[in-house]
């Protein structure tokens, strides 16, 4: 034991992101890199902007400059499309670094928050690094159940209660209806509301009559929220690690203090301002992953998976096959499917060890992931599919 490291650390369970292509091909030498499939970590299936991309490069030109610490830039391109002030928006290193400000900010030993039982676990790693207690509430249909969260909020005098919506890993959402019905909930000792919509776009798209349009009526309604969005996922900058929280004002003064002094890179900032308002790239992403997420919910029930949920997101949460079940639950399905080159996210949580997470990629990537599927259900195998399995039907889109 090393002598003088806090207890928290010990405790910390480490995340473990989705598999890189690149350490899938030290494991297995054999793979051709052309021919991977990464569908673990909810990146964009068509890439980058153009023009972000071509803001990034002239910004790196200038790379032997510090960049600009504030973001003002970004900020100001933050506020005037979401109509709020700019004073009020924080640009952090993706939205973890965001939800780590937070903590750092608002959480002390002796606090409570309050997070579902399979929410976002970064949420729980962060309360946990500061050293707070946790209330974990169930989920209804693994969805936050938002009455229960905020009657366990009220009782326990809650500092905090953490909602992904949509939520990670589920991909199931709270309708604005449900979340304002919250707000309404609280009277004295309102806890602080933190709102992570990393997935906000493919939900409007998905579900545009249910899901809030947070930014920026909920701040009128509900002063001790923080809402955190990203550029990872929509903008396709997840290599670049750029997302934003957005507050009162005086708050995010105060996250300021406890930001480093140079977070987001130069070429960050210019491909955020880029792709921000980059309607053609946004269209086309929404686009892809709604035609790729009718033809692989379709296909996995096809395949056998079970309980498959409607998603608001860029990923499908499904249990898997009877066969892998048996057999080892979702960590044997990855396992295989990594053999076809093949990346899929196995859930691993307590209670949700025969589920995975799989990204909607590209069409070509999800011919490839059913290709793999095939080979390893019908060759090895499976008795829930014949060999000469047609095209997955196609089904109709949902509003």
């Amino acid at each position: 034991m090393i002598n003088g490291i806090r207890q928290a650390i010990f405790d910390l369970e480490s995340y473990v992101p989705g598999k890189p292509i690149a350490e899938l091909l030290r494991e297995i030498p054999g793979l051709k890199p052309n021919r991977i499939v990464k569908l673990a970590s909810n990146e964009s299936p068509v890439g980058p902007s153009p023009k972000a991309v071509r803001a990034a490069v002239k910004a790196i030109r200038q790379a032997h400059l510090y960049p600009e610490p504030t973001a003002y830039d970004l900020r100001q391109a933050i506020a005037r499309k979401h109509a709020i002030a700019a004073d009020g928006v924080i640009v952090t290193s993706g939205a973890d670094e965001a939800l780590r400000l937070v903590a750092e900010t608002l959480l002390e030993p002796q606090d409570t928050v309050v997070i579902s039982r399979y929410a976002f676990p970064r949420f729980c790693q962060h309360a946990q690094l500061m050293g707070s207690g946790i209330i974990e509430v169930p989920m209804k249909s693994f969805c936050h159940d938002l009455k229960a969260m905020g009657r366990a909020a009220a009782e326990r005098k809650a500092k905090a209660v953490f909602i992904a919506n949509p939520n990670n890993p589920t991909g199931t959402f709270n309708s604005d209806a449900e979340m304002r019905e919250l707000f309404k909930s609280f009277s004295a000792d309102r806890p602080w509301i933190i709102l992570d919509e990393a997935y906000y776009e493919f939900a409007r798209d998905a579900f545009p009559k249910d899901y809030p349009d947070s930014l920026p009526d909920f701040f009128k309604l509900y002063p001790k929220l923080i809402v955190l969005r990203t550029f990872s996922k929509i903008a396709g900058l997840a290599g670049l690690r750029i997302g934003y929280a957005a507050a009162a004002p005086q708050l995010i003064a105060l996250m300021h203090r406890a930001r480093l002094v140079f977070n987001v890179s130069s070429p960050a900032q210019a491909a955020a301002i880029a792709g921000l308002n980059d309607r053609s790239h946004i269209t086309k992403t929404l686009e892809c992953v709604r035609q790729g997420r009718r033809f692989l919910e379709g296909a996995l029930e096809e395949f056998g998976f079970q309980a498959v949920k409607p998603s608001a997101a860029n990923f499908i949460f499904a249990g898997v096959p009877e066969r892998f079940i048996r057999q080892g639950g979702a960590a044997k399905l990855y396992q295989e499917l990594l053999q076809e080159g093949v990346i899929i996210r196995p859930v691993g949580e307590k209670g949700l060890e025969n589920y995975v997470r799989i990204t909607i990629g590209n069409a070509g990537q999800n011919r490839a992931l059913i290709r793999a599927l095939k080979k390893v259900l019908v060759t090895r195998g499976a008795e829930a599919l014949p060999p000469e399995l047609s095209p997955p039907r196609k089904r109709g889109s949902r509003s």
